[in-house]
C-alpha cells in the first residue's frame, strides 16, 4: 500500500461533508466590509486575518475557538450577498474537492440586525450558488440549527417558515450545533421528527466535547444519519458495531478536534482505530479559514500521524460517498467519476 508525497495529498481528490460557511469566509471580503462598515478591526491586512484566526502558538481551547465566529460584519442584506458569493467563489482553494456538503445558519446573519431570517435563507442560497456554479465540483447545502440560540419547537417554527421558500432543491439535510454540554440532543425531538416526516436527513454535531451517551441520543432520538466529529465513539464498542451495522458515519476533523481540545493529540486520534474497525469515518476541515489551515493540513496529519496510504484515503472518499445526503443516482454517478479522477 502506497504512501503519498505531500504534493499528490494535494492533488488527490476529495469528498468533503463537514465545512461549515461561517468558519470558511474569505477574509479580503471580510476585510473590504470591515473598512467600509467601519468596524473595530485591524487596519492592516496582517494583522486583520491573524485576529481571524485561532492562534496557531495558542494551547487547546474552545471557548477561543467558538470567539472567532464573528458576526458583526452586516450591515444589509447586500453585506451578506457579498460574503457569501466571495467566500463560495473561493472555496476551492487547492484542496481539489469533487464534492462538497456546505453548512450554513441563517440565523448566524440575521441575528444582530434583526433581519428577518428567512430573507437571509434566501439571500445566501441565491449568493452561494451564484458562485457555486462556477465551481469545477458540485456543492450541496445543510441547514445549520444553532441549539444554543433557538427551542425545540422555536426551530420547527422557523424551519416551516423556510419550508414556504419555494428553492429549498439544493437543501440536502438539517445540522445540529452549538454547545452540547448545556444543550444535547434530547431537547429537540419534535423539531427531529418533523425533519425526518418531511424526507430530510439529519447530522447532528455529539461526542465532540461530550460523552458517547450523546451520539445514542443523537441516533436514537433524533433520527442522525451521521455524526458531526463524535470522537467520544472510541469509548464505546457496543455503539461503534451499531454505527457500523446502521451505516451511520462520523465525520472527523484532525485540526479542529485539536484546537477545541476535543482530542488532545494528533497520534492518537480516533479516526484510525475507528477506520480499522470498519466504520464508515470520513475526514474534513471543519472551518479552514478559523483554523489557519485547509483540508490538505487534514490530509497531510492523516498521513504522517495516523499512516494513512493511498488506498485508505480513496477508501474514506467513498465512505463519504456513500454518507452523503445525495440521492441514490447522483452518489452512483459520483462515485464513478470520483474513482476515475483518482487513476
Amino acid at each position: 500500500m502506497s504512501k503519498l508525497t505531500h504534493e499528490q495529498l494535494i492533488k488527490f481528490p476529495k469528498i468533503e461533508l463537514h465545512r461549515h460557511l461561517e468558519g470558511c469566509f474569505y477574509p479580503p471580503v471580510l476585510f473590504y466590509l470591515a473598512k467600509k462598515n467601519k468596524l473595530d478591526f485591524p487596519s492592516d491586512y496582517t494583522a486583520f486575518v491573524k485576529e481571524l484566526q485561532f492562534p496557531q502558538d495558542s494551547a487547546p481551547d474552545f471557548h477561543l475557538f467558538l470567539s472567532k465566529f464573528i458576526n458583526s460584519w452586516y450591515k444589509s442584506l447586500d453585506d451578506v450577498a457579498d460574503v457569501v458569493y466571495g467566500s463560495v467563489s473561493h472555496i476551492d482553494t487547492g484542496d481539489n474537492l469533487a464534492y462538497l456538503e456546505l453548512r450554513f445558519n441563517p440565523y448566524h446573519y440575521a441575528a444582530r440586525n434583526n433581519f428577518e431570517v428567512t430573507d437571509t435563507l434566501k439571500v445566501v442560497l441565491q449568493a452561494a450558488q451564484a458562485a457555486a456554479a462556477k465551481l469545477p465540483f458540485k456543492v450541496r447545502y445543510l441547514l445549520t440549527f444553532n441549539r444554543m440560540q433557538f427551542k425545540d419547537n422555536e426551530m420547527l417554527e422557523i424551519f416551516k417558515k423556510f419550508e414556504k421558500y419555494n428553492n429549498l432543491d439544493e437543501i440536502v439535510g438539517i445540522d445540529l450545533a452549538g454547545d452540547e454540554v448545556n444543550f444535547p440532543p434530547e431537547l429537540f425531538p419534535n423539531f427531529f421528527d418533523y425533519v425526518h416526516q418531511a424526507g430530510y436527513k439529519a447530522t447532528i454535531h455529539a461526542g465532540e466535547v461530550s460523552s458517547a451517551a450523546q451520539i445514542w441520543t443523537a441516533i436514537d432520538t433524533l433520527h442522525a444519519g451521521r455524526i458531526g466529529h463524535g470522537v467520544r465513539c472510541i469509548d464505546d464498542e457496543r455503539l461503534q458495531e451499531v454505527m457500523k451495522e446502521r451505516n451511520i458515519a462520523l465525520e472527523q476533523c484532525l485540526v479542529s478536534n485539536y484546537q477545541t481540545n476535543a482530542w488532545a493529540d494528533y497520534a492518537s486520534h480516533p479516526l484510525r482505530k475507528l477506520f480499522d474497525k470498519g466504520l464508515p469515518v470520513t475526514l474534513n476541515s471543519d472551518d479552514p479559514t478559523v483554523q489557519g489551515k485547509t483540508l490538505n493540513d487534514d490530509y497531510i496529519l492523516a498521513s504522517e500521524k495516523l499512516n494513512f496510504t493511498r488506498e485508505e484515503f480513496i477508501k474514506l472518499n467513498l465512505n463519504a460517498i456513500e454518507a452523503s445526503f445525495l440521492p441514490a443516482d447522483e452518489k452512483a454517478e459520483l462515485k464513478v467519476k470520483y474513482l476515475n479522477d483518482c487513476e
